[in-house]
């Protein structure tokens, strides 16, 4: 039996987060609406990338904890996200979006629904230069031989810096809305650190972009395809337990409910005396595997892992 304090703050933890989750429309600022510039398209196939000329750009941080707190989590400083009117399940639902995002949006869906087709974000061929092209994926290289498995978003031509500097921004800014709203629309994919790395890909005038699926993309847990699989095989049993203890005809509401009291009853708040320091190693305390299972003390969860758990059991 937990603690009654440390359970009451596991409830008001999971609500608070939990209630981030759920349809709503003040999510980013308003502001111009600036549209995919003509040329712009999503990339559709096999591209030749192996003359072009690699970037890393800076990475991007999708972290959702309090140290992101007043960050306008669909937008930077420098693009404002226009909103959809209304309310939206989806946090890809909730912004204005031109088809080429959406579509790239959909690349990382596909990356890790663990079907055996295009899963980039699980199979270590993909990461270990074994395939070093495929559909929307490219292998790319460095100067120095380091390779930077890449599923790949936008293509684009230009003709001047001007152009090139405005290409390279715009497929910056929508890159930031796919994975930001990846992370949160997709709770059960547990296996990827918070830390995203862009890559842009100079070939003549064309420029292409996407992000990197290995070696820092992964949480340190999950290093390769056997634990993804593993972890992937744990997570659904774990919520197939607790469906299947809920009581029979319940009304959907009566089981929602059934869940928080499920998750808030069989967890402790992580008892870590620094989560900033416990991150890197144990990004678990953050994802639904440490509340799906019923973890307690340095493993337990925190407050973002019980709302991932609790999205996790509402989306089956």
């Amino acid at each position: 039996m937990k603690q009654p304090f440390r359970r009451a703050v596991s409830a008001l933890c999971a609500f608070t987060l939990a209630a981030s989750l759920v349809p709503s429309v003040a999510l980013a600022n308003g502001g111009e609406e600036r549209e995919i510039p003509p040329g712009i398209e999503a990339v559709s196939g096999c591209i030749n990338l192996d003359n072009a000329e690699i970037t890393i750009g800076e990475p991007i941080d999708l972290a959702t904890t309090v140290e992101n707190e007043g960050i306008d989590l669909l937008s930077s400083e420098e693009f404002k996200v226009p909103l959809k009117e209304g309310s939206h399940e989806k946090w890809i639902d909730r912004v204005v979006l031109e088809d080429a995002v959406r579509t790239s949006y959909e690349k990382l869906e596909e990356a890790s629904d663990n079907d055996g087709f295009e899963d980039y974000l699980i199979e270590d061929k993909y990461v270990n230069g074994e395939v070093l092209d495929a559909h929307n994926f490219h292998v790319g290289k460095d100067e120095d031989g380091v390779l930077y498995p890449t599923i790949l978003f936008f293509a684009g031509n230009y003709e001047t810096e001007e152009e090139y500097s405005k290409l390279k921004q715009i497929m910056s800014d929508y890159t930031l809305i796919i994975c930001t709203a990846f992370n949160r629309d997709h709770a059960e994919v547990f296996w990827l650190g918070t830390v995203v790395s862009p890559v842009t890909y100079t070939q003549g005038n064309q420029l292409v972009s996407g992000i990197v699926v290995g070696g820092p993309a992964r949480s340190a847990l999950y290093p390769d395809e056997r634990a993804i699989k593993k972890g992937i095989a744990d997570r659904d049993a774990w919520a197939e337990s607790i469906l299947a203890a809920a009581p029979s005809g319940q009304d959907p509401e009566e089981r929602i409910r059934y869940f928080n009291e499920w998750l808030t009853k069989n967890n402790e708040y992580n008892t870590s005396e620094s989560l900033t320091e416990l991150r890197p190693s144990y990004l678990d305390a953050w994802t639904c595997m440490s509340a799906l299972e019923g973890r307690e003390g340095v493993k337990g969860p925190v407050c973002e892992a019980y709302a991932r758990a609790f999205k996790v059991l509402c989306d089956r």
